[in-house]
C-alpha cells in the first residue's frame, strides 16, 4: 500500500528545528509565537541525563507497576520524571504553542479544513488513557542550533490508533468482519444488536437459533445458550448467558430504561464514542479446555503496536518499503482461573441459562503465568498461542495501517494550520488480548482492550508483581530501541513468529 509521505515542515520538527523555531532544551522559556519569529525553547522538565529521558504520566491503576520500573530504571533510560497531567508532557507544552499559533493564524489551507470537516484531531486528549510515555532523546540532529543541547522529542503517547478498531466488543466484530475474517474463526460466531432493539425485531434478529460454533470447531449446533456481552463490560461484568430472544431482549431493555433514564448519558457516550454501542451476541466456546480440577480459564496475551513514521523517508535504493506499524508479541502470557471448578451436572452443560458464575467468569480468582501451569506447558499451548495471535494479527493489519496512515496524514494538516509548531509522534499503544481455549485446543479471540488495567497489587503474587514491572520495563526498552527492532527481550514481532 502507497501512502503519500508528509511535508518538509514535519520532518525538521522531529530533530526539534521546526518552522516555529520552538524546541526542547534544559533551560529557557517559553513564549507564544507571534509574528513568525521564533523565541525562547520550551522547557520541559530537568534534562541533566546523557542519553534518553522518559516522561511519565500515569494514573491509577498503573501507578504502582511504573513505581516499580521507575525504581529499577531499566531500559537504558538514564532519568524517568513523572509529571502530574499530560499536558506537563513534552507534546502537551508543544501542543500549547501550536494552539497559540493556530488562535494568531486563523486563516488555514483548503486541505486543513477538509480533514478538520471529517473530525480527526490527533491532537486530542485521551480521557481514558491511564498511561502515557513521551521520551526525550539527546542525539545529535545535523542541524546549527544556538542551544547548548540537541534535544529532539520522539513521542511515544500510547495512543495510537492502530487498534482502536478493536477496542469495544462490538468494534472488534464489525472490524473482523471488514477484514473478512470469518472463515479464519478467529472469534466465536456473532451477532450485533441494537441497543434499543424492539421484541419484535430482537426475535428477527436471533432468529431460531443461537450463533454457535461450527462442526469442525466441534460445536453443537443445537446449542441451547449463547453468550450476550454489553458492549463496554470488563472484568466479567455485562455477561449473560442466554437462552432464547425474549430472554435477551428481556436484559437489554432493562439496560436501555436505565440509559434514558440517567440525564446525559446517551448524549455523553455518543460525545464519546460517536455512536451509541451495541451489544454482542456471540456464541458459546464449549467445552472448555480446564484446568486445577476442572477450572475454567482464561488467557490474557499482550501486543505492542509501535508506529515506525515511514512517510518521513523515502525508502533507499534497492530497501522494500516499510510497514507503517510493527507489531511485538509479550511471551509472557498470563492465565485468569475461575473460582469454582465446572460442574460435572449434565443440566448445566445442556442448556440451563442460570449458569453458575463463579465457574463460568475467568477473572477473580487467581492469576498467574502459562509457563507456571504444568498442565498447559505439557501442551505446548505457549507456541501455540503466539501462532494463533500472530495470524490474528496479519489478518487485522489492513484496517490498522488503514487507520495509522489516516492520523498520520491528519498530522500533516494540524502541523499546517498551526505553522509548523506540531510534532509527529513515534506513537505507540498497548492491547491486552482475552483468548479461550477449547478442550481441542483450538483458541478464541474472545475480546482486546486497548487499555487494559493492572490488578491492586495486594491481589497478586509478588511473582505476577515483578511480571507486570517487567512487561512495562520490556515495553519501555522496544519502544525507545527504535523502529527496526526485530525481536528485544521478551518481545517477538508477529512477523518473526509467523517466520517459525
Amino acid at each position: 500500500m502507497k501512502f503519500g509521505k508528509v511535508s518538509q515542515t514535519i520532518k525538521a520538527n522531529i530533530s526539534g528545528v521546526g518552522g516555529s523555531g520552538h524546541k526542547l532544551n534544559d533551560g529557557g522559556n517559553r513564549d507564544a509565537v507571534q509574528n513568525d519569529q521564533p523565541r525562547e525553547a520550551i522547557v520541559v522538565g530537568p534534562l541533566q541525563s546523557e542519553g534518553n529521558h522518559a516522561f511519565i504520566s500515569v494514573r491509577s491503576p498503573w501507578e504502582w507497576v511504573m513505581d516499580g520500573v521507575c525504581t529499577q530504571n531499566g531500559a537504558g533510560l538514564v532519568a524517568i520524571t513523572r509529571v502530574g497531567a499530560s499536558g506537563d508532557l513534552p507534546s502537551g507544552k508543544l501542543a500549547s504553542i501550536a494552539a497559540v499559533a493556530v488562535a494568531s493564524h486563523p486563516r488555514q489551507s483548503s486541505t486543513s479544513r477538509r480533514r478538520q470537516q471529517r473530525g480527526i484531531n490527533t491532537a486530542a486528549t485521551d480521557a481514558n488513557c491511564t498511561l502515557r510515555v513521551e521520551i526525550v532523546s539527546n542525539r545529535s540532529t545535523g542541524h546549527n542550533s544556538n542551544h547548548a543541547r540537541p534535544w529532539s522529542l520522539e513521542v511515544f503517547h500510547c495512543t495510537s490508533q492502530a487498534f482502536d478498531g478493536l477496542d469495544d466488543k462490538d468494534e472488534l466484530a464489525r472490524t473482523l468482519k471488514r477484514c473478512r475474517c470469518e472463515d479464519m474463526n478467529i472469534s466465536p460466531p456473532s451477532q450485533l444488536i441494537n441497543w434499543d432493539v424492539t421484541k419484535e425485531e430482537c426475535r428477527n434478529v436471533v432468529g431460531n437459533s443461537l450463533p454457535h460454533l461450527s462442526k469442525e470447531s466441534n460445536g453443537d449446533s443445537s446449542t441451547a445458550i449463547a453468550v450476550l456481552k454489553e458492549p463496554m463490560g470488563s472484568r466479567g461484568t455485562g455477561v449473560f448467558f442466554v437462552r432464547d430472544a425474549d430472554e435477551i431482549h428481556s436484559i437489554i431493555e432493562q439496560h436501555r430504561q436505565r440509559a434514558v433514564s440517567e440525564s446525559g448519558f446517551l448524549d455523553n457516550l455518543i460525545a464519546q464514542k460517536g455512536r451509541i454501542p451495541s451489544w454482542v451476541l456471540q456464541a458459546e466456546v464449549k467445552p472448555c479446555l480446564l484446568i486445577r480440577d476442572r477450572r475454567k480459564f482464561h488467557i490474557r496475551t499482550y501486543v505492542v503496536c509501535v508506529e515506525t513514521n515511514v512517510m518521513l523517508d523515502e525508502p533507499l535504493d534497492g530497501e522494500e518499503e516499510e510497514d507503517l506499524v510493527k507489531l511485538f508479541l509479550y511471551n509472557r502470557h498470563e492465565i485468569r482461573i475461575a473460582s469454582e471448578p465446572m460442574p460435572s451436572s449434565p443440566c448445566d452443560a445442556a442448556g440451563s441459562s442460570e449458569r453458575s458464575r463463579g465457574a463460568h467468569i475467568t477473572e477473580t480468582f487467581d492469576r498467574g503465568l502459562l509457563q507456571d501451569e504444568p498442565e498447559l506447558v505439557a501442551r505446548n499451548l505457549h507456541h501455540k498461542v503466539e501462532n494463533f495471535v500472530a495470524n490474528a494479527m496479519e489478518a487485522l493489519y489492513p484496517d490498522m495501517e488503514r487507520r495509522v496512515a489516516r492520523s498520520a496524514s491528519a498530522l500533516d494538516g494540524e502541523n499546517e494550520a498551526s505553522r509548523g509548531c506540531m510534532v509527529l509522534p513515534h506513537k505507540f499503544a498497548i492491547a491486552g488480548l482475552d483468548l479461550l481455549v477449547t478442550e481441542q485446543e483450538r483458541i478464541y479471540l474472545l475480546e482486546a482492550n486497548i487499555n487494559p488495567a493492572a490488578p491492586p497489587p495486594e491481589t497478586v503474587t509478588e511473582e505476577f508483581q515483578s511480571h507486570l514491572i517487567g512487561f512495562f520495563r520490556d515495553t519501555m526498552e522496544l519502544v525507545t530501541s527504535g523502529s527496526k527492532t526485530s525481536d528485544r527481550n521478551n518481545f517477538f514481532s508477529t512477523k518473526s513468529i509467523l517466520r517459525r
